[in-house]
């Protein structure tokens, strides 16, 4: 189950390692702790040249490893500092021999000397990540004071406090016990009532009964909430460039639920690292993968996009070593790691499991850039269930439906296409229209050829001419298969040199020219030659 205590109570977390017990303890006297003291200054002085990486070590003397300073070469000895080569040579006035080299650019401070000669001394215990250390019940230790304590974690704190020569402060009164709880649990004061019912509350387990009420309020999920949402980098904006809003607050509610409902911190881990992967996932098991996608995003201008992708992985490498494995892993995507047992290789291997998300990299500057998973709330999830059951209902009519018809094969005779229809449009008269372009001359002059009704429309051009309307009352629909037709008789003493016939059905490209093709081609203005 995920760790349902009060911060006050972390040191039965503390406790569970001897490695952790042991370093807490030496933080409380003036014992050394290798990790905390001694590697921050081989790694500082001594990895340049004694380190993990293989193309500047000289000696071949590792410093990170622990078989090559006490077994590999000798160079210390617990508790001798004369035979500890590494002390010797930090003490050392020989140019040739002392460490770090002058022309290293690198010296020892006088205290961090002591610290590693009393590091020697007291046994030059070597520390390794708390991470890798397992985890070991330790023994309760024996206090004198057996009144006081009401657990074991209490002798564990009252071991240190006689050590340290502090007596315990007076127990607290109930109203303080009251808003102390609250704050831890829930990060907000307690109301009246919750005080109020604690107070007059006499049963021998009050305090107990208190403490599930405050954990059992929502708050107390949103309160411990905050711890985990920072490791993992969460944040309500994209983090980068304009910084806009993004949609991501369904995986901050499924967190908080998450430990509102003391949920198994093995599903708690799966569900974020690979809900997806799980078979058939549930919409939750979907949204806790939000994990994934907590890095910062961006759709800066000049971006490249497959940095920003590899940029996003190694995010997501990064955060889960430090969430999951308690270690940096981030280090290793550039080099070896120097403090943790990670090599640069580990590290783009891990790699592999994070790059396979789909996507651009890039966001778009939107709330919600794919992919995404459409999440409503209580009812509209039931008014979609509804609508999917209606679906259903009418897709099942339909196959009803269908079903009981009879198919009949249709009647492919070959149907007789009927004679073609001869119209006129233009007769004695022109069309009802707006615009008539064009001195339009008509007459019943007998000697002019006629082919249907009485009149006649005569035109005789110097250089060229338009004739033309536009928006006819009653349009003449032309249908595919249609042919238009128009007689003209030519003055066989004065013939053109080009007639041209067009029709507009929204643009001027339909048009038949007989003659020469002088006209320009535009618009019905456009200047003829």
């Amino acid at each position: 189950m995920l760790p349902r205590i009060l911060p006050g109570l972390l040191a039965c977390l503390v406790f569970s390692s001897p490695h952790l017990l042991d370093a807490w303890q030496e933080r409380t006297s003036d014992k050394v702790d290798f990790s905390r003291d001694v590697r921050p200054i081989f790694s500082d002085t001594c990895f340049k040249c004694h380190g993990p990486d293989e193309a500047t070590r000289e000696a071949d003397l590792r410093m990170d490893s622990r078989e090559s300073v006490f077994e590999d070469l000798e160079s210390v000895i617990a508790g001798d500092l004369d035979g500890s080569e590494l002390y010797q040579r930090l003490i050392s006035d020989d140019p040739d021999l002392q460490m770090p080299p002058p022309d290293s650019g690198r010296t020892l401070t006088p205290e961090q000397i002591d610290i590693i000669r009393r590091w020697i001394e007291q046994g030059a215990r070597w520390g390794e990540h708390w991470s890798l250390v397992p985890p070991v019940k330790p023994d309760v230790p024996q206090v004198s004071n057996t009144n006081w304590p009401v657990n074991n974690i209490d002798r564990f704190v009252l071991q240190q406090q006689q050590r340290r020569g502090l007596s315990r402060s007076p127990a607290a009164d109930r109203r303080t016990l009251a808003r102390r709880a609250a704050l831890d649990l829930t990060g907000l004061p307690p109301t009246p009532d919750q005080i109020e019912a604690f107070v007059n509350d006499p049963d021998d387990n009050a305090w107990e009964t208190y403490i599930d009420r405050l954990m059992a309020t929502p708050h107390y999920g949103e309160h411990m909430t905050r711890h985990w949402l920072d490791v993992v980098r969460y944040g309500d904006t994209h983090g980068l460039h304009l910084d806009n809003y993004r949609e991501h607050w369904p995986y901050r509610d499924w967190i908080i639920d998450a430990f509102n409902n003391n949920q198994p911190f093995d599903d708690f881990a799966t569900e974020q690292l690979a809900g997806d992967l799980l078979p058939e996932p549930t919409r939750e098991q979907l949204i806790a993968t939000g994990f994934n996608r907590a890095h910062v995003t961006t759709n800066e201008g000049g971006s490249i996009k497959e940095e920003v992708y590899v940029r996003n992985v190694t995010d997501r490498v990064s955060t889960f070593g430090t969430v999951f494995l308690g270690m940096t892993l981030g280090c290793a995507s550039c080099h070896d790691h120097k403090f943790d047992p990670v090599s640069q290789r580990e590290f783009y291997a891990l790699s592999g499991y994070f790059n396979s998300l789909d996507g651009d990299p890039m966001d778009g500057n939107v709330k919600d850039h794919a992919p995404v998973l459409m999440v409503g709330s209580d009812e509209q999830l039931a008014q979609l269930e509804e609508f999917e059951q209606e679906l259903k209902r009418i897709d099942a009519l339909i196959r009803e439906k269908v079903a009981s018809w009879e198919y009949v094969e249709p009647d492919r005779t070959p149907t007789v296409n009927p004679p073609p229809v001869e119209e006129f449009w233009i007769d004695d008269d022109l069309p009802a229209s707006e615009i008539k372009h064009g001195a339009w001359q008509s007459g019943d002059d007998k000697s002019q050829p006629v082919h249907r009704g009485k009149l006649s429309f005569v035109h005789e051009a110097v250089e060229g001419q338009q004739y033309f309307v536009q928006k006819v009352a009653t349009p003449w629909i032309v249908n595919d298969g249609d042919e238009l037709f128009v007689h003209v008789w030519l003055d066989p003493d004065n013939p053109p040199r080009e007639i041209m016939l067009q029709w507009n059905d929204g643009s001027w490209e339909h048009r038949a020219i007989w003659g020469e093709n002088l006209i320009a081609w535009g618009t019905p203005n456009s200047p003829s030659r």
